[in-house]
């Protein structure tokens, strides 16, 4: 199985994209496993300006994905949003704004 994550809304760039990945290849479950992708080209568009994160799950990762974004998040105290889209197309938003570990919790739970 595989997740994909996109930078959501303004203020995202290739540099918070990068920061994340590089987070996450710290994480043994993780090593190896995080690549740059391009975004999905829409029909009548020129071509992806957007890149995206791919993490190659295995069995009960996703959560463990979503609470290291969750632990990203806290480090950087970004205003930044991501969305987590596993290969089955459940996905969650993360947002450092608010108590972002009980959001993440919630929203996990809300998946199961």
């Amino acid at each position: 199985m595989e997740a994909v994550i996109a930078v959501v809304g303004a203020g995202g760039n290739r540099d918070d994209l990068a920061a994340l990945r590089q987070w996450l290849v710290r994480e043994d479950a993780f090593r190896g496993r995080v690549a740059f992708a391009p975004a999905e080209v829409r029909e009548g568009e020129l071509g992806a300006v957007q890149e995206l994160l791919t993490v190659a799950l295995t069995a009960g990762s996703f959560n463990a994905l979503c609470q290291a974004i969750a632990a990203w998040f806290q480090a950087r105290r970004s205003e930044l949003e991501v969305e987590v889209t596993n290969s089955e197309g459940g996905s969650v938003r993360i947002s450092a704004k608010g108590a972002v570990v009980k959001s993440v919790a919630k929203k996990l739970d809300l998946g199961r």
